[in-house]
């Protein structure tokens, strides 16, 4: 019997989006983990990116970085009506 390599798939795992690096308005960016996982019969393990990038069939690296637009929770100011306010000045 003579011995040969395997050649195990790879592919790329992505995390989730973390919470945007602005409270308010633009600017902002958020992130997430983005691993190289190995596959094998029942089993995973996260590599070298150079693993995935060697396979032939390049599958494409999600962005680990994106902008998050304009984030609409800015307070404002609100006009309300003027009222009369009586006071008492003593001396």
């Amino acid at each position: 019997m003579q011995g040969g390599s395997v050649i195990l798939p790879t592919v790329y795992v992505a995390g989730n989006w973390s919470e945007c690096s602005v409270q308010c308005g633009h600017g902002g960016l958020q992130s997430r983990s983005v691993a190289c996982r190995l596959l094998g019969d029942g089993w995973a393990l996260d590599v070298a990116e150079s693993y995935c990038d060697a396979t032939s069939t390049r599958v494409q690296r999600p962005i680990s970085d994106r902008d998050c637009g304009y984030v609409d929770t800015c307070p404002r100011w609100t006009a309300a009506q003027w009222r009369q306010v009586s006071f008492t000045f003593l001396y």
